[in-house]
């Protein structure tokens, strides 16, 4: 799971898309929830020395199924995966 720099809208051409988003964990939701590791990316291009450690963090996995023609949108804040 990753997040993104700035906002970004994703339009479904063709086919289906399944889109799974790590929410903060819920410890009265039904699921388990998972750990996930979380790092800080800083790009060598702007000084950087790339990923660096930073904590485990436990989410609550939420799933959507879109089909062609539809549009995902994410904020710069949501971890997220998605998969033809």
């Amino acid at each position: 799971m990753h997040t993104h720099r700035y906002p970004v809208r994703i339009t479904v051409i063709k086919s289906n898309i399944k889109q799974y988003i790590g929410v903060p964990y819920d410890k009265s939701a039904r699921e388990k929830g998972i750990e996930l590791s979380e790092f800080e990316y800083k790009s060598p291009l702007n000084g950087g020395q790339g990923l660096k450690y930073l904590r485990e963090t436990k989410v609550n996995i939420k799933e959507f199924s879109t089909t062609a023609g539809s549009t995902i949108e994410t904020n710069e804040n949501e971890y997220h995966i998605m998969s033809c």
